[in-house]
């Protein structure tokens, strides 16, 4: 069948055989006379002469592989069978790669989940709620208004006690298509409101901008940005009156973080809850803080049936790439995220804003 195929690969569509003249070599067809018609009439004839050959009946129902060896009595597959077979086949395969493209590159990116976890706290006297946002890392087209109006409303109407924020809120992905302003970005984080007020960290992409301006955009919302610090937040709620010890670290890919000097400001008898953009920190953290929370990793955006998360920003692999960890005796949260970093791809992996039930243990 290839064979009555290959003319229309073969040089000799630009030459002409002048059988009629006597002539038996083949010369350029430019310099024959009514060249385009011989050519023509030709590559008509080829055709017609390849459609007679496959639709005849001895060719349509040839047998081409003999199964009766293998107990299957009276079963043949035809080669128009077989070519019927290999042609849906490989459509199947095509739409099911486009609809997971579409589905990675689009709809898991541009989704929002609202993720809630109880973790108990020991030494909490009154549950508290909080909001946990991390690597928002805005990028167009996925981060209009609209979706910003969305991460807000639903931070809202979790009620939360406090904010916690652990860094990244602007993004330096390699395939970006439009860059989003940190102010449209800390405008947004402005409007999420809690009694307690909002905490935040930078991450290393706000010090690949500017950790400075990134500071001010943040404080002038209201954010109490925390490198290597500790602040009581308090508020006296209609459930009781609420406190807790919230520590926060320097980024410690871009800058110098000391835990000593930071727990050292915070009540030893009280809770503390220990923010960090990045969680390959966790090793080092003493056993007085109560949880810890991170970020940075956005759980690897890609987590594979049966291979697990390929990608994941960190040191110790997929060791601390996402979800509620305990090692020794100590706990720490990471969160996915919900913006994106290096490739604007997600899968298995959404977008999610966390909310953490803390109670008392």
């Amino acid at each position: 069948y290839l064979g009555r195929c290959s003319f229309l690969f073969s040089p000799s569509l630009r030459t002409v055989r002048m059988r009629r003249s006597g002539i038996g070599w083949r010369q350029p067809a430019r310099h024959v006379p009514g060249w385009r018609k011989c050519r023509r009439e030709r590559v008509w004839g080829q055709m017609l002469r390849v459609f007679s050959a496959a639709t005849r009946p001895s060719f349509r129902h040839t047998p081409l592989l003999d199964v009766s060896a293998l107990g299957w009595a009276g079963k043949s597959v035809s080669r128009m069978r077989l070519i019927k077979f290999l042609i849906q086949f490989f459509c199947t395969i095509l739409v099911l790669i486009l609809a997971l493209g579409i589905y990675a590159f689009w709809i898991e990116p541009s989704s929002l989940t609202v993720t809630r976890v109880t973790i108990p706290v020991e030494g909490l006297r009154t549950p508290i709620r909080a909001v946990l946002i991390g690597d928002v890392q805005p990028n167009l087209p996925y981060d209009t208004p609209r979706r910003f109006a969305r991460i807000a409303k639903l931070a809202n109407a979790a009620e939360p006690d406090v904010v916690l924020l652990v860094g990244d809120y602007v993004s330096h992905m390699r395939w970006r298509t439009g860059f989003v302003n940190p102010r449209r970005t800390t405008a947004m984080l402005g409007t999420i409101k809690a009694p307690m007020g909002t905490y935040a960290v930078l991450g290393n992409h706000d010090w690949f901008w500017n950790g400075s301006e990134m500071r001010r955009l943040l404080m002038e919302q209201g954010i109490h940005v925390l490198e290597d610090s500790a602040q009581r937040a308090e508020a006296r709620t209609p459930s009781g009156d609420k406190a807790l010890w919230i520590a926060g670290l320097n980024d410690a890919l871009t800058q110098h973080t000391d835990i000593a000097k930071t727990l050292a400001q915070a009540d030893t008898r009280a809770p503390v809850l220990l923010l960090t953009h990045t969680p390959d920190v966790f090793p080092k953290v003493p056993g007085r803080v109560a949880l810890t929370l991170a970020g940075h990793t956005h759980g690897g955006q890609i987590n594979l049936p049966f291979i697990g998360r390929p990608f994941v920003p960190s040191r110790f692999g997929a060791r601390y790439a996402y979800g509620l960890i305990t090692e020794q005796g100590q706990r720490m949260f990471v969160t996915s995220g919900t913006g994106l970093a290096l490739y604007p791809v997600r899968f298995r992996v959404r977008p999610e804003i966390v909310v953490l039930e803390l109670v008392a243990k």
